[in-house]
């Protein structure tokens, strides 16, 4: 399996992390939409969600898999009602200017993809301290 998926306990946080070899677009793909989708659906708060592609590197074919997969369309995973927020982490200039330009999309309201706020962090810890400062 080239990913992990993962509710923190007592936190409405997920933490989806994708390694080097997973493909939007296929079996492994759809589980992970079904996983995330039983979580969020079973949780009586909105849930924060941590996408983990530190661990991954991506050419412009995979880029937009991926934000097809979880963004586009009435019925896209990061559209889902019991989400507030999703934050990506990563490194990766490719992936970070791609999704950088996905969350100005969103917040100018312009946006063909998902309506949930987006955010772009470099790592996991940043990620899940803007997460908690929030909850406060």
């Amino acid at each position: 399996m080239n990913y992990k998926t993962e509710k923190l306990p007592n936190e409405p946080i997920t933490i989806w992390t994708g390694y080097e070899g997973f493909e939007w677009g296929t079996d492994e793909g759809e589980e992970t939409n079904v996983q995330l989708r039983a979580i969020w659906g079973a949780s009586k708060e909105p849930i924060y969600h941590i996408a983990d592609m530190s661990y991954m590197s991506l050419n412009l074919e995979q880029l937009t898999k991926a934000a097809a997969d979880v963004a586009f369309g009435e019925d896209a995973l990061w559209n889902h009602p019991n989400l507030k927020l999703a934050i990506i982490v990563t490194q990766d200039p490719a992936i970070l200017q791609a999704a950088k330009s996905m969350a100005q999309a969103i917040e100018s309201g312009q946006s063909p993809y998902q309506r949930v706020p987006m955010m772009v962090v470099e790592t996991l810890d940043e990620a899940l301290a803007c997460i908690r400062n929030e909850l406060r």
